[in-house]
């Protein structure tokens, strides 16, 4: 059963936030100022994924652009400052936290309280092991049958099928058209 579990620091981020009226919220500091209209309606939403032992997927952006994407859940207490907000919703684990803008220098006070956020999403019981064996197992797999008749039979007829598209005048054209850079080469 998926759960929707909110462990957040307890704190609400003022309605006056930096996408709303332009200006930082009430518990930042003077140095935010600089921070907040830096980041504000200039940086575009950015999906980054991982791979690897450590999979996961982030997306980074404004408030508005992830409330937008609908991928944080109403209701959610956002953090203030340094502060994240965690929580799981069936096997995946979510962590919500300001991040530094790109070329920003100095220190963390510098941005903490700016409108760039970045959401990462895990698995939340992640067997890392299990899920590498599996990937090999598939791998070895697919190569036996690479080697196999059977996998000799579809990589022949594959063959074929592409000899046949290169010697098809009429779709030569259709491809000379539709990719007219490349001049239809295959």
């Amino acid at each position: 059963m998926p759960t929707n579990d909110f462990m957040g620091n307890g704190h609400t981020r003022a309605k006056n936030s930096p996408t709303q009226s332009g200006e930082p919220p009430p518990d930042a500091g003077p140095e935010a100022s600089n921070a907040s209209v830096l980041v504000e309606n200039t940086t575009p939403l950015v999906i980054t994924t991982g791979a690897g032992r450590v999979s996961f997927w982030e997306m980074r952006g404004s408030r508005a652009q992830l409330e937008a994407e609908g991928v944080v859940p109403e209701g959610a207490e956002w953090p203030r400052g340094g502060a994240r907000l965690f929580w799981q919703t069936g096997e995946f684990r979510y962590v919500l936290r300001r991040t530094r803008p790109e070329g920003l220098k100095g220190p963390m006070r510098l941005w903490t309280n700016g409108d760039l956020w970045v959401l990462r999403c895990h698995l939340a019981n992640p067997d890392h092991d299990a899920r590498e064996l599996a990937e090999k197992r598939k791998a070895l797999a697919d190569e036996l049958h690479r080697q196999s008749h059977d996998g000799f039979i579809q990589l022949h007829c594959f063959g074929v099928r592409v000899r046949e598209a290169a010697a098809d005048s009429g779709f030569q054209a259709f491809k000379a058209r539709l990719l007219p850079v490349a001049g239809g080469a295959a």
